[in-house]
């Protein structure tokens, strides 16, 4: 988790290699969402939003629309986030 201007944002390491970046405000009401590992999945506790944790789509509950999703390239000297 990470703060992406005003507001909160979540950068993505996955087992394949792939980094992936969020905002981590749910499009249902705004609340801040949460990465969770074990379930490799994107969780809003609000009302119980699902978001894939590859692409930021919305997979079930109340969330109308996917998470927004930010451009992410890898550097030598880290990861470089932007809006796309």
């Amino acid at each position: 988790m990470f703060k992406f201007g005003h507001s909160p944002a979540m950068l993505i390491h996955h087992a394949d290699d792939r980094w992936v970046a969020f905002s981590a405000v749910c499009s249902h009401l705004g609340c801040t969402v949460q990465y969770e590992p074990q379930a490799d999945r994107i969780h809003c506790a609000c009302h119980g939003g699902v978001y894939n944790a590859y692409t930021g789509g919305n997979v079930s509950g109340p969330p109308p629309k996917p998470l927004r999703v930010f451009k992410v390239t890898q550097q030598p000297t880290g990861v470089l986030i932007s809006r796309t």
